[in-house]
């Protein structure tokens, strides 16, 4: 029953930010892209809590350069910000803040976190990216960083003592 409220929030709140969201062309990629992701996560029993929030994305910066940034929360103290352009998702940035205290704020996080990613880089789906972002997590560097490539993705992860970041880039070609 909560999925299906969900999923009618989801629509309605789509519709609704498309009237505050700037280029038609990098909207519709960003309303795809989003749609994607709360799908995934809707789906997935290890993403889906009853505190996942679906705050309306707003266009966060249009600088000029054919990029524009779509920023989103999905839970309290989880955002998203997506990179668009016209030739599609160039890439985002997941951020947790504060560090997730407890092991189901962690699984949630990295859940959430390959949502996106799979959403973005088609080369691992869900399951695939839940388990890379284990692995890359736990074992991160004495400077808090680790990576992992794909074939058109970059992904950083960094942590500090105060947030984790998980960065996805398109790699040039």
């Amino acid at each position: 029953m909560i999925k299906r409220y969900l999923g009618i929030f989801l629509y309605a709140s789509i519709m609704v930010s498309s009237q505050a969201l700037a280029d038609k062309s990098s909207k519709k990629i960003f309303q795809d892209a989003y749609a994607s992701t709360i799908s995934q996560i809707i789906s997935n029993a290890d993403c889906f809590s009853e505190d996942l929030e679906l705050i309306k994305p707003t266009l966060l910066d249009d600088d000029g350069t054919g990029i524009e940034t779509y920023q989103t929360r999905l839970n309290t103290d989880i955002f998203v910000d997506y990179n668009i352009s016209k030739g599609g998702v160039t890439g985002a940035t997941i951020t947790t803040l504060p560090l997730p205290k407890k092991p189901e704020d962690e699984l949630r996080f990295i859940c959430i976190s390959a949502a996106v990613q799979s959403t973005i880089d088609k080369s691992n789906n869900l399951k695939q990216f839940e388990s890379i972002n284990a692995k890359k997590l736990s074992s991160l560097d004495p400077n808090g960083r680790n990576k992992f490539e794909s074939k058109n993705y970059e992904h950083d992860y960094y942590s500090d003592s105060e947030k984790r970041i998980i960065q996805i880039d398109k790699n040039d070609e």
